[in-house]
């Protein structure tokens, strides 16, 4: 696998990884030892440049790996240098302005299915796996969790509910952390709120002034915030 660059605590490589017929492009970062666990990380939605690169990904798999995580961030099809259909911005905008969804968006579960069984395949079975979503990446979670898996922990980062379809994680028994910005466009606070009341335990949900929904200045807290979170979950005994 090429190497995209390291320095004395994190190494980061290309790797690819099938979603249907299509081949995608990933970038895998660790640290020296033995990993305590692998996370996947599934990205805003690419109308709205939506890519492995955005701040919060690779904040998220950088900071992550550095905490003695491996880490999985991903490119949609037809996004950078992943194979698939380009993404019409042009024909595609309008549609999703009005409606916030594109009829391509249940090919993006597809891709998060298959950077998860990427990961598992890295890892192993006997490293535990959890799943991370930033905006629309969070409404994709559902469909890529293996069936009858409710031991994989869930992280929520400016969840789009109100926008997207959250109405799976409702039944969902897998523990849940839920970051939530005040001040959030891409989210309506009573729904939210609603239906963080609806969701099966165990669940928690975090909420604080993060520059809206982007969290620009945020990165450092928000990596310290997930990894604790993830460090609990898997704590002997939690």
């Amino acid at each position: 696998m090429p190497l995209l660059w390291l320095n004395d605590s994190l190494t980061v490589e290309t790797v690819c990884f099938a979603s249907g017929v299509y081949q995608l492009a990933g970038a895998l970062a660790y640290s020296d030892g033995s990993p305590r666990a692998g996370v996947v990380i599934a990205g805003p939605h690419p109308l709205l440049g939506g890519s492995k690169e955005n701040n919060i990904v690779r904040a998220l798999a950088d900071g992550l790996a550095a905490r003695g995580f491996v880490t999985l961030r991903f490119d949609y099809k037809g996004v950078g240098g992943s194979e698939g259909p380009a993404v019409d911005t042009a024909a595609h905008l309008a549609e999703f302005w009005q409606s916030s969804r594109t009829l391509d968006d249940p090919e993006r579960a597809e891709d998060l299915r298959g950077a998860v069984e990427h990961m598992r395949g890295i890892v192993g079975r006997g490293v535990p796996l959890a799943i991370v979503g930033y905006s629309f990446g969070c409404s994709l979670i559902p469909a890529a969790i293996p069936e009858g898996d409710s031991e994989t922990p869930l992280v929520l980062v400016a969840p789009t509910v109100g926008r997207h379809y959250y109405t799976s994680f409702e039944t969902l028994p897998n523990r849940k952390f839920i970051i939530a910005p005040h001040d959030d466009f891409a989210a309506d606070a009573r729904f939210l709120r609603e239906w963080f009341e609806r969701m099966a335990s165990p669940k928690l949900l975090l909420q604080r002034r993060l520059d809206g929904h982007f969290f620009r200045g945020h990165e450092d807290w928000l990596v310290a915030s997930v990894g604790a979170f993830l460090e609990d979950a898997w704590s002997p005994g939690t």
